[in-house]
C-alpha cells in the first residue's frame, strides 16, 4: 500500500533484540491497517539491540519500498519510554498509537482505540482487568505481588481510576501525544504512569479498551531491577509535579524544535505558571517549550513596557530611574572589548532608550540604534541619535553598513535567533565586530538561585544562553567567537534588593534588615547579575 503524505495513523513500536519476533508483528500490523483501509506509517525505535532487530526493519523497508516503515536507531539502550517518546515525537499520523513488538494484544483493540478518540477521546488505553477482557496472564507470583504492590501505591501517591496502567498498547490524538510526550522525563517502564498522571492532571477523556491479551515468556523485563526503578520513578513523578513540569502550557502556545540546531526531542526543566523550561537533547540549549504565540510575545513590548508597575515579572519599573547608572555600567563593559573598529560606524539592536549608545558614542564616530519601542526610539532621537524604528527585518539597511553592532538584553527575547543572527553578519562589513550581553543560565548567580532566578521571567524572556549554546549559534550565524566573559551593573540597593528577594527570600529579608538599619540603601555597587558579554567577528 502506497503510504500518503500525511498518514491517517502512526504506530510506534520500541524494540530492543526483537529479531525473532519484529518481522512478523510489522506483517500483521501492516495487514490490519490495508484492511482497514488506513493509511499508515510504523515506525520502529530500536533501543541499541545486540541483535539483527535493525536488519530486519531494514530489510522491510527495503523490500516495500512505499516508505510506509521508519527506522529509528537509538545510539545506546535508554529504556522503553525514551524509545516511545522518540517515536511519538517524529510521527505524523493524525492519530498516534504505540505496542509491543512482540504483539502479545489483538489488533481489534486498535480499531476500538480509533473509534474512542473518532468520537472525541484524547486517549484510549488498553485495560486487561475489564471484564470484556480475555488475558492470558501466566505470571509468577512475584511478579503478580509485585504489579499489585505497585498499582496500589499508584493510587495512593498519584491517581486513582486506571487499575492497570502498564498495558502496552495506547492510542492518542496527534497533538496530545505531542505534547505529553514533549515533557516525558522517565525513559524505563515507568513512563506509562508519567504520562497517565499527566493525562489526568490535564483532565483529559480517557477510555479504557478491552483487549485480548497472551503473555509472552520471553518478557525483556527484569522483575528485580525494574520494579525497584519503577518504585523510584514514582516519587520522580511526583517531585516533577512541585517543580511544575506538568503544568498545562498556556493557551496559544506551540511546540517546537530547538531553536539553534532543530532537534525534536527535549528534557524539561522546570514549569512556572504553564511556561515550561526544557533543555535540548543535542546542543543542550534551554528555552520555552511550547512556545507562547508570537502575538503574546509581541503585546509585552508596548510603550508600558519601560513603565512597568512589577519589573521582576513584566519589563522595567525603575527604568529611568537607573539612567545614570547604565550608562555607568555599559561604559566600564564597551571600554573593556579589543574593538578593532573604533572611531566607525556601530548600530545598537534594541537599543531601548539609549543608554548603551550614550556609551558607545564615546568610542564610536557614529551610533545608530533600532527598537520595536516607538516611546522608546523617541526618547533615543531626543538625545540626538539616529534610530530606526521596527524589527531589524523591516529596515533595508544595505550590506555591509556597519563595523560594529551590539546586542544587549536583546538575545533573551527572539525566539528564533539564527535568522536574526545572519541578518547582522549580513549588514557588518567584512571582520566586522559584534557585542552581545545577555543571560548566562550557566552562571553562578543563575546556579545559586535555581528556578527564582531573576532572568527566568516568563514568557518576556524564552530563550537562554550558556557559554557554549552562544558559542554554537554564532558558529552556525557566520561568525568567530572572539571571548566570553561575566558582566554585572552599576546600582544602588533600591533596584537589587527585590531581586535579592525574589531570589533567595530568607537571605533577602536579612538582608533587608540590615542595609535599612545602617542606611546602605543608595551605596552603588557593582553586581553581578549572571550575565555574559560575548564578543565575535564576522568570518567573511
Amino acid at each position: 500500500m502506497k503510504k500518503e503524505s500525511t498518514p491517517f495513523i502512526s504506530i510506534v513500536i520500541p524494540a530492543y533484540n526483537e529479531e525473532r519476533r519484529l518481522g512478523v508483528t510489522i506483517d500483521e500490523i501492516k495487514g490490519f491497517c490495508e484492511k482497514k483501509n488506513w493509511p499508515y506509517e510504523i515506525i520502529v525505535v530500536d533501543d541499541g539491540s545486540k541483535d539483527n532487530t535493525l536488519s530486519v526493519v531494514k530489510e522491510k523497508i527495503k523490500k516495500l519500498k512505499d516508505g510506509s516503515i521508519t527506522a529509528i536507531e537509538m545510539s545506546k539502550n535508554q529504556g522503553k519510554g525514551a524509545c516511545v517518546k522518540k517515536g511519538v515525537l517524529n510521527a505524523k499520523g493524525e492519530i498516534i498509537s504505540f505496542m509491543d513488538a512482540d504483539l502479545p494484544y489483538s489488533l481489534d483493540s486498535l480499531a476500538l482505540m480509533v473509534d474512542a478518540i473518532k468520537n472525541g477521546f484524547d486517549i484510549a488505553i488498553g485495560g486487561r482487568d475489564l471484564k470484556e477482557s480475555k488475558a492470558d496472564i501466566s505470571y509468577g507470583i512475584l511478579r503478580k505481588i509485585s504489579g499489585r504492590s505497585y498499582s496500589i501505591l499508584i493510587q495512593l501517591l498519584l491517581f486513582k481510576g486506571i487499575p492497570d496502567t502498564q498495558c502496552g498498547f495506547k492510542t492518542f490524538r496527534k497533538d496530545i501525544a505531542k505534547r505529553i510526550f514533549s515533557i516525558i522525563t522517565i525513559k524505563g517502564f515507568g513512563f506509562d504512569v508519567e504520562l497517565l498522571f499527566i493525562a489526568k492532571k490535564w483532565n483529559l477523556k480517557i477510555k479504557r479498551v478491552p483487549v485480548i491479551f497472551t503473555h509472552s515468556h520471553d518478557s525483556k523485563v527484569k522483575l528485580i531491577r525494574d520494579s525497584i526503578k519503577m518504585f523510584i520513578d514514582l516519587f520522580k513523578i511526583k517531585n516533577n509535579n512541585k517543580n511544575g513540569l506538568y503544568e498545562y502550557s498556556v493557551i496559544g502556545s506551540t511546540l517546537i524544535n530547538c531553536p539553534l540546531c532543530d532537534h525534536n526531542s527535549s528534557i524539561p526543566l522546570f514549569g512556572i505558571d504553564g511556561y515550561r523550561v526544557v533543555k535540548c537533547e543535542k546542543c543542550s540549549f534551554c528555552f520555552l517549550n511550547p512556545l507562547p504565540s508570537l502575538e503574546s510575545i509581541k503585546s509585552f513590548y508596548s510603550d508600558k513596557y519601560f513603565d512597568s508597575s512589577n519589573e521582576l515579572s513584566k519589563g522595567y519599573s525603575q527604568y529611568r530611574n537607573m539612567d545614570e547608572y547604565r550608562v555607568v555600567t555599559f561604559k566600564k563593559i564597551l571600554s573593556s572589548i579589543p574593538w578593532k573598529t573604533k572611531k566607525k560606524r556601530l548600530l545598537d539592536l534594541g537599543c531601548g532608550e539609549g543608554y548603551l549608545m550614550e556609551a558607545a558614542s564615546l568610542i564610536f564616530d557614529h551610533v545608530e540604534g533600532i527598537d520595536i519601542s516607538h516611546e522608546a526610539c523617541e526618547k533615543v532621537k531626543e538625545k540626538g541619535f539616529v534610530c530606526h524604528e521596527g524589527d531589524l527585518n523591516d529596515i533595508a539597511f544595505p550590506e555591509n553598513s556597519f563595523d560594529a553592532v551590539c546586542i544587549s538584553d536583546v538575545l533573551e527575547h527572539i525566539p528564533f535567533p539564527k535568522k536574526m543572527m545572519k541578518r547582522v553578519a549580513q549588514i557588518l562589513k567584512p571582520k566586522g565586530e559584534l557585542f552581545i550581553i545577555t543571560p548566562n543560565i550557566d552562571s553562578f548567580v543563575a546556579r545559586l538561585s535555581g528556578k527564582r532566578w531573576i532572568s527566568f521571567k516568563f514568557p518576556e524572556h524564552i530563550a537562554f544562553y550558556s557559554p557554549s549554546t552562544i558559542r554554537f549559534l554564532l558558529n552556525n550565524t557566520g561568525f568567530e567567537l572572539i571571548k566570553i566573559f561575566p558582566v554585572g551593573q552599576y546600582s544602588d540597593f533600591y533596584f537589587l534588593l527585590p531581586r535579592i528577594k525574589k531570589s533567595w527570600p530568607k537571605i533577602g529579608k536579612i538582608v533587608e534588615f540590615l542595609l535599612r538599619t545602617f542606611h546602605l540603601m543608595n551605596i552603588k555597587i557593582y553586581a553581578p547579575t549572571g550575565g555574559m558579554g560575548v564578543f565575535a567577528r564576522v568570518k567573511k
